[in-house]
């Protein structure tokens, strides 16, 4: 029995090899495997600014735009339409509202809808932090590629040279009329800080 065996493997492994060159004995990825895996992550968690501003013109709007920054900060400024569902209590305190009630806020909008955060800067891991604190808990989020002070100030970083300065009829403040309203967040200093920046 034993000599029929060994030769049936090794005509496997033969024509393995031979219909798809390489036989991976192991599971350790290529270079080409993580270049195709980042990529792949990239474009499916990734908003660019010329894509949210493509959004904010359709009539009827998909998705939540949502600013993670101090309540504060979406008060002073934001981009239009977004919604705050703060991650921290203000710009001088980084501490974190209570991990359940950010969950809780993001669980509360619409699931057909697409959700897009973002912070004061691409810099910041705040957002990205929610991203991964709420796909964890079966809630999924994008995140925008150039964030509040990009968005605000850079209008020249992000855009083509031919295209005219909108800054100003991208930007709001005070409180949007589509804020959540009922959100179980309180702006009380939370206990952890797992989203810090």
């Amino acid at each position: 029995m034993k000599t029929l065996i060994v030769p049936f493997i090794v005509s496997i492994l033969v024509s393995a090899v031979t219909t798809y060159g390489v036989v991976h004995l192991t599971n350790k990825k290529t270079d080409n495997d993580t270049l195709t895996d980042y990529y792949e992550t990239q474009v499916s968690t990734n908003i660019s600014a010329h894509g949210l501003r493509k959004k904010l013109s359709e009539a009827n709007k998909t998705f939540y735009l949502v600013d993670v920054r101090s309540r504060e900060e979406y008060l002073e400024g934001h981009i239009a339409w977004a919604i705050s569902i703060p991650a921290y209590t203000n710009r001088e305190n980084t501490q974190n509202i209570r991990n359940e009630e950010i969950l809780k806020a993001f669980q509360e909008l619409d699931g057909s809808k697409d959700i897009i955060t973002y912070c004061y800067s691409a810099y910041c891991m705040t957002s990205r932090k929610i991203g991964k604190y709420l796909a964890e808990n079966w809630v999924y989020a994008k995140h925008l590629t150039v964030w509040w002070n990009e968005w605000r100030y850079g209008w020249d970083l992000w855009n083509y040279p031919h295209e005219k300065d909108e800054t100003e009829k991208y930007i709001a403040s005070g409180e949007e009329l589509w804020t959540l309203t009922g959100s179980t967040i309180e702006w009380a200093c939370g206990t952890s800080s797992d989203f810090g920046c």
